[in-house]
Formats: structure tokens, sequence, C-alpha cells
């Protein structure tokens, strides 16, 4: 028979920091200027995960930075990952660390045979280590197919959609 599985949904998106929706510059003259993007400030990214249930589990927060800094962590929260990159961006050394965080995060929970993870179709997802890693831990990959993750991704519509909207 056909073994229930546990479904998770991992993304990731990005965020400037210091920018927000709605910024604007008023001159001298009272004239409104809006500025709709940034291009000088830096970049976080969030990678998110959620089950079907509706339990999560701790994000990892990648930094632009050459490595992370004390007081980045000092109040940070239980389990939480700060990493860093030359980007901000995740990469397939950051990939695979997250989905270790993954694999101990949500094992206890695990209440069939695999755990099934939707990812989208990022190349760190899509490394050896990585399919081997979630192939030894029982973790069954599907991919979202590309360039449909903004109507196809549960996180991307549900939930980052509105957050960037308020942020």
């Amino acid at each position: 028979g056909i073994q229930p599985r546990d479904t998770y949904n991992m993304d990731e998106t990005g965020y400037q920091i210091g920018v927000a929706s709605n910024q604007y510059v008023y001159t001298q003259r009272g004239q409104q200027v809006f500025i709709p993007n940034a291009n000088n400030r830096e970049l976080v990214t969030l990678v998110e995960c959620i089950s079907t249930n509706g339990a999560s589990i701790t994000p990892i927060v990648i930094v632009k930075a050459q490595s992370v800094m004390e007081h980045w962590i000092s109040n940070q929260l239980d389990n939480y990952l700060i990493s860093v990159s030359d980007s901000g961006y995740t990469n397939d050394s950051l990939a695979l660390d997250w989905l270790k965080h993954f694999e101990k995060m949500t094992r206890r929970r695990q209440v069939g045979a695999w755990r099934l993870l939707l990812v989208d179709g990022h190349g760190s997802h899509d490394t050896k280590q990585f399919a081997e890693f979630a192939e030894k831990y029982k973790i069954q990959l599907f991919a979202l197919p590309p360039h449909t993750t903004y109507i196809l991704q549960p996180l991307d519509v549900g939930c980052f959609q509105l957050l960037k909207w308020y942020y």
C-alpha cells in the first residue's frame, strides 16, 4: 500500500535591507518623488519551510558577508541558522546545509517512511550532493516547473507575496 508522507514546501526570497514599499523623497518645493528601488542596499535571503499541516521549521537567514558577526547571533531565536555568502543569495553549499537542518528539524515529526519536499527549480536543489543526502534520509524531492513558481509555489503565493506587499 501507499505510505502516508509528510509534505513540506521550502522556498527562498530576498529582501533589501532598508528598502520598503512606498518610499518617497520630499523636495524643498514640496514635490513628491517616488523612489521604486534603491540599488545600493544590501540583500538578505530567507529560506523558509512550512508543512501542509501548518507546522514550520526555523528559517535560514543568508547575509551578504564574509563571516558571521557575533552581534548578529547574540539575540537570535533557538535553531535559527545564520549564514553568509558573497552575494547574499543561497548557493550549493548553503542549500545542502539547509537540507541537513530540514532533516534534523523534521525527523521526529515524520509520519510515513518518506517526507515529500517541494522545491523550486533553483540549481542549488539540483546537485548530486543535495539529491544523495535527500535519498539517504528518505526525503523525496519534487521540483516545481521552471518559471511557474510565482503561480504554483505555495510560499510565494501564500506567504511571501503578502510579506513583501507589507514590506
